[in-house]
């Protein structure tokens, strides 16, 4: 099943910028939240990281439709 993202809901989303800012990273979690994704990166370049960008956005989400 596809999910097409409330496309305004998206346009405003959180990347933390307490880290230096590594495109990849920005761009690999940019894609995650618009359209399923499987990311296979070597160890130690932020794949945790990555997952804990989209999670946070989307529970942000999650609770923005709770409270409308």
């Amino acid at each position: 099943m596809r999910l097409r993202p409330e496309l305004l809901e998206c346009k405003n989303w959180i990347f933390p910028l307490n880290r230096p800012r590594r495109d990849y990273q920005f761009n690999i979690a940019k894609n995650c939240l618009f359209q399923n994704t499987l990311v296979a990166l070597p160890t130690g370049l932020g794949k945790t990281f990555i997952a804990g960008v989209v999670m946070l956005n989307c529970e942000l989400r999650r609770h923005s439709y709770s409270l409308n």
